[in-house]
């Protein structure tokens, strides 16, 4: 068919024809290379993007490898230094190491005759490098910028690497070339551990110094080409498809050459044929890279989860396991504190060489696992308490909680739940029945010792003097245990909300929200027990003021909003005009009404209603707050049970409402303290009324500067200001624990402050006087030297050269912050030299604000 015949079918195939049959051949062509062009241009992009990604992962994989090797290394040298070292024949390829002559038992004679000579790990470790380097294929090399050997000294990298290490640097990596070959050169820094100082005390060094460093070096030789043959095999593959495009385009455009119609359908199904593979080619070049970028965001995420993960199992103190169920109970996992429990470490029982069913007391092994069926069979959790065999032949008790974790069809996936050492409780318990049964025999003696009672009278009150001291002693010690590590769990979590550290999603905020209201929650309890023991000690002392009722109760209201909000409960408050203000304990006043209006939130339904009601009695002279609700009510029988600490009225395992029976104990005590009363109405399921009366005009003499308190507002008001220090202020933190030290010291250094750390009182001294820190932030119960006494001597400092530096150090302000809690530990610190007084755990945001405080006033120290 001629081309005029196929211009002349149709109005609308001419439109098509002018723009194809009747264009110049050339511009035909020009579409072709166009066309061409393109598809070269696509291959040529996918070939730079597998280019990237490979050059990318062989990379991240020569640096896996100098890790690994690296770990081997330190592996060997812990293995080693853990066990001070070891002893070989001494012969002329190890001699006898020259710079251990300092130790008495260098060299020793086996019974035999044979003489041995001591390794030290650095010695262990060099030969190991020299002799079987060859072996692995990877060159390793320990090195300090105080050699003692010429083989040992380092290359001009590992000079710069070592430097960077004493500024702080954790690591350094750059690829380099040695003797014309590429290498990939990775380095980290030895840092002085305890059992270190055996070999090398003489030399000055500390726990924490830098002693030296281990580089690793990785041929890239091997790399290289495996990543040249992924690239050639890449290469071929897009060479391929660029062919197979090439023909595509050609074949189209010889058709379109055959025959005009054909050539104009074919034109056009081309052109969309065109669109439609840029646009997919696009939008797949641009999911692969969506894909590339969010697979490395997750796999940041999960290693970032992972170590917020084992960090937080690492400051909860207890084991944590996953096991099977099974009769040697198999462990997939336990956490590192089964070492300070059973004294194995976690991996002799998860590589199978020890079973934990072995290590159970034979009497108890039939209870533990008649329990833990039982409980897999209901699919409840269990508790048990038993014993087991401690590594050093005692016999140990072990409080453990755990659960079972099923599939969807059922079947037992795995045990996971939490081991606890309660030893301490054991012996205590066993103690207190002693006494008791020693009581009992004496009550039932008591009629033959009527002659010697004034004698054992005397006896029985020394006891109790002593007894009493021992339950103060006990609950200081118990406070400042369960602070110490309170103080890492609530700051860290504090932190990692503010996103000190980065951003987290969703899921893990709640989390971290769930572990900080926890450990919250544990503090209320320890501060409620602790107030307790005051009372009954008789070593509380009200702090007596006028305090303004009207702000007393917003703020008491304001602390239960919330609460209220979330069971949409209705808040009412009526108030006498005629009461403005009373005598009382600002602090244990609000203390009393939180109490009460807390229990009328939890005891109350949703919906429901509860109130404050404040009404005065001119003629009894007294004042009267009443909280009351309309919730569950309480029972006459359960009146008598009001008022008893640790006594719930709902005390079954499955009771809907949480607590310890403190609150109203606390409660009564703190009334009576200000010489008041408490009245309960109540009715089954009806309304619950508490009143507290208290004194209206109690003669009293009030310091005539005395002033009405302000409004009462949460301690965190006022704590959301940042602490940006303009002049990067020193802080010299002083804790003996790490965990503390880590929380507290990264917390600074986010927050733009220059930390120094120390980790008892004979450094404090020491880096006070070297540093000259902005502010000390001092710990006091620590071994060696305490904080106490540290305080002292810095503010007895004195300089005879340098006077001026000397009054500096003096004036230097001083926060004490610890986990001593009880009763006079406030003014003993402030009596010993401290500016301010903090107990732990304590909140970051007041901890930075009280900083700032002391900053921006050179205060002198409190005496």
């Amino acid at each position: 068919m001629s081309k005029q015949n196929i211009l002349s079918k149709n109005p609308d195939e001419t439109g098509t024809a002018d723009k194809y049959g009747r264009s110049d051949l050339k511009q035909m062509i020009s579409y072709f290379w166009i066309l061409i062009i393109v598809w070269t241009i696509l291959i040529l992009c996918m070939l730079c993007l597998n280019f990237i990604y490979l050059d990318r992962t062989y990379n991240e994989r020569a640096k896996a490898e100098a890790m690994t090797n690296f770990n081997k290394d330190q592996a060997f040298r812990f293995w080693s230094a853990k066990h001070g070292g070891i002893y070989v024949p001494a012969n002329s390829r190890t001699p006898p190491n020259p710079y251990l002559d300092h130790i008495p038992e260098r060299d020793i004679v086996t019974a035999s005759g044979k003489v041995l000579t001591l390794m030290n790990p650095a010695y262990m470790l060099r030969q190991m490098m020299d002799e079987y380097q060859e072996l692995f294929g990877v060159h390793s090399h320990i090195t300090s910028l105080k050699y003692f050997r010429e083989e040992t000294a380092p290359d001009e990298w590992e000079r710069s690497a070592l430097v960077g290490f004493e500024k702080g640097d954790k690591e350094a990596v750059s690829f380099e070339d040695i003797g014309g070959r590429p290498f990939l050169r990775f380095m980290r820094p030895m840092e002085v551990q305890k059992s270190c100082l055996k070999c090398h005390f003489d030399q000055g060094y500390k726990v924490g110094d830098v002693r030296g460093g281990v580089s690793v070096s990785i041929p890239m030789k091997l790399y290289y080409k495996n990543k040249r043959m992924d690239f050639n095999r890449h290469f071929f593959q897009l060479i391929l498809l660029w062919i197979m495009g090439v023909a595509g385009i050609s074949l189209a455009t010889f058709k379109l050459k055959k025959n005009m119609k054909e050539r104009i359908q074919a034109q056009v199904n081309l052109q969309k044929a065109h669109d439609n593979l840029e646009d997919t080619v696009r939008e797949r070049t641009r999911d692969l890279l969506k894909e590339i970028e969010d697979r490395k965001l997750a796999q940041d995420d999960l290693a970032s989860s992972k170590e917020q993960f084992e960090l937080i199992l690492f400051n909860i103190h207890c084991a944590t396991y996953q096991c099977e169920l099974d009769q040697d109970r198999t462990m997939h996992y336990l956490s590192p504190h089964i070492d300070q429990i059973t004294g194995y470490p976690s991996q002799e029982f998860t590589n199978k060489y020890l079973t934990y069913e072995s290590i159970i007391h034979k009497d108890d092994t039939y209870f533990v696992a008649a329990t833990v069926d039982k409980a897999v069979k209901l699919k409840k959790s269990w508790e048990l308490e038993y014993r087991v065999h401690h590594r050093n032949g005692n016999i140990c008790w072990v409080y453990e909680k755990g659960s079972a974790v099923f599939s969807s069809d059922d079947n037992v996936k795995y045990l996971t739940g939490f081991l606890i050492d309660i030893t301490t409780r054991k012996k205590l318990e066993a103690e207190m029945t002693s006494t008791v049964k020693e009581l009992n025999d004496y009550k039932k003696n008591l009629q033959s010792l009527v002659s010697e009672r004034t004698s054992e009278l005397s006896r029985a009150n020394t006891e109790l003097i002593q007894a009493n001291c021992l339950k103060d002693e006990f609950l200081a010690s118990m406070s400042h245990e369960l602070r110490t590590p309170l103080t890492a769990i609530l700051g860290m979590s504090e932190a990692l909300l503010e996103q000190a550290y980065g951003s987290f999603n969703n899921q893990q905020n709640k989390s971290l929200e769930t572990i900080k209201k926890s450990g919250q929650h544990l503090l209320s309890l320890i501060n409620d027990i602790l107030d307790l023991s005051k009372i009954s000690a008789g070593k509380m002392v009200l702090e007596l003021g006028q305090v303004s009722i009207k702000d007393l109760c917003r703020a008491s209201l304001q602390m239960i909003k919330q609460s209220a909000l979330k069971k949409s409960q209705t808040v009412f408050l009526d108030m006498d005009s005629q009461t403005e203000y009373i005598i009382a304990d600002m602090l244990r006043l609000k203390q009393i009404l939180v109490n009460l209006l807390i229990n009328a939130v939890k005891f109350t339904p949703e919906n429901g209603k509860i109130g404050l009601e404040v009404a005065l009695m001119p003629d009894e002279d007294r004042v009267e707050f009443t909280v009351w609700d309309t919730g569950i009510g309480i029972a006459k029988e359960e009146m008598v049970k009001l008022f008893q600490p640790f006594v719930q009225l709902d005390g079954r395992l499955s009771r809907s409402h949480e607590g310890t029976g403190l609150g109203l104990s606390l409660v009564q005590k703190l009334v009576e303290l200000h010489k008041g009363s408490v009245r309960v109405d109540s009715e089954k399921d009806k309304f619950t009324r508490v009143t507290v009366a208290l004194p209206w005009d109690r003669e009293i003499e009030l310091m005539s500067n005395e002033k009405i308190d302000p409004p009462m507002t949460d301690l965190a008001d006022g704590a959301n200001e940042k602490a940006v220090s303009t002049n990067k202020a020193k802080i010299l933190l002083i804790d003996d624990n790490q965990s503390v030290v880590k929380t507290l010291a990264n917390y600074l250094k986010a927050k733009a402050y220059d930390c120094l750390v120390g980790h008892d009182g004979y450094t404090a001294i020491t880096l006070a006087a070297e540093y000259r820190p902005d502010l000390i932030l001092m710990d006091i119960q620590m071994p060696g030297m305490d904080g106490l006494e540290a305080i002292k001597n810095i503010r007895n400092w004195q300089d005879k050269e340098n006077p001026d530096i000397a009054s500096k150090i003096r004036k230097t302000p001083i926060i004490a912050l610890t986990a001593l809690a009880m009763a006079g530990d406030r003014e003993i610190c402030i009596e010993a030299g401290g500016n301010e007084y903090l107990s732990k755990p304590v909140g970051l945001k007041l901890m930075i604000k009280t900083i700032k405080r002391l900053l921006d006033r050179s205060c002198e120290p409190k005496r």
